[in-house]
This record gives structure tokens, C-alpha cells and sequence, in this order.
């Protein structure tokens, strides 16, 4: 089940970006993910928030709403959980990982269990792939870090 904050914040990201494909790419998810969170979220208050345009999403009446409701407390609560991560020097960010099937398949279960639990703000994404795959894309990435 989703968490209502999860929901929301999927819901500002798009309001913010005018796109579910963008809010999918900005939050690491996939398009049909942050789709599945916006129906939860619409099936919970009981009315459409955005519209379809020919380029992505508008806000409906119901989505300007909640988008004023909620925009700035939770730019309070950014702001304060901000802050006291950077007063007790907690690391966040993200991890992307490229796994063989083989290795995810046979022990990388305990290892994200231990990353997780010992680095809670680090956001961790990870994909399975074939050997050529996980070569090919960590290629692609190193040019990107270089």
C-alpha cells in the first residue's frame, strides 16, 4: 500500500514537471508507477487532478487545490528535514546499481537489506541485466562521469 506521503509527493512532482513521463524519470520510477500512484491518489479524494494536453498534464480545479494546500508545507518540511541532516552530516542521495542476473539473483537481497538499513537517505536503484547489458551501460555511464 501506498504511503500518503509517497503519493502526494509523486503528485507535486508532477504538477511541478507537467509530465507523468518526467516525474517518472526525476523520481526513478517507472511511467507506469507514478500512473498507478495518481489513480490511488484520485481514487482516495474521489476527483481527477490533472487533465491530458497534447505535451503532458494540467492541473483540474481539484489538483490546483490540493497543490495549494499542500505546496508549502511541504516545502516547510523539506526545508526542516534539510536542515537537520546537514547539522548531523547524514549522506543522502542516489545509488544506481547494474546487476548480472545471476549475482541479484543469489545474494544481493542481504547486501541492499544492509545498504538500506545503514544509509536510510540513500535512495538505491537497481536494475538486472545480462552480462553485455550491465557492460554496455556502465560504458555509457563512465562517459557521462569523465
Amino acid at each position: 500500500m501506498e504511503t500518503p506521503d509517497r503519493l502526494l509527493r509523486c503528485f507535486l512532482r508532477i504538477a511541478a514537471l507537467k509530465s507523468l513521463s518526467k516525474a517518472a524519470d526525476d523520481l526513478a520510477q517507472t511511467q507506469s508507477g507514478v500512473s498507478k500512484q495518481l489513480a490511488a491518489l484520485e481514487a482516495h479524494i474521489g476527483k481527477a487532478l490533472f487533465t491530458r494536453t497534447g505535451r503532458g498534464v494540467a492541473l483540474t480545479e481539484a489538483g490546483h487545490k490540493l497543490q495549494e494546500a499542500i505546496e508549502g508545507p511541504y516545502r516547510a518540511i523539506d526545508y526542516a528535514l534539510d536542515t537537520i541532516r546537514e547539522a548531523h552530516g547524514n549522506t543522502e542521495g542516489t545509488v544506481r546499481l547494474a546487476l548480472v542476473h545471476t549475482v541479484s539473483y543469489y545474494f544481493i537481497g542481504d547486501v541492499v537489506a544492509s545498504f538500506v538499513s545503514a544509509h536510510p537517505g540513500v535512495n538505491l536503484s537497481m536494475m538486472g541485466r545480462s552480462s553485455p547489458e550491465v557492460v554496455a551501460w556502465w560504458k555509457a555511464a563512465r562517459r557521462i562521469w569523465e
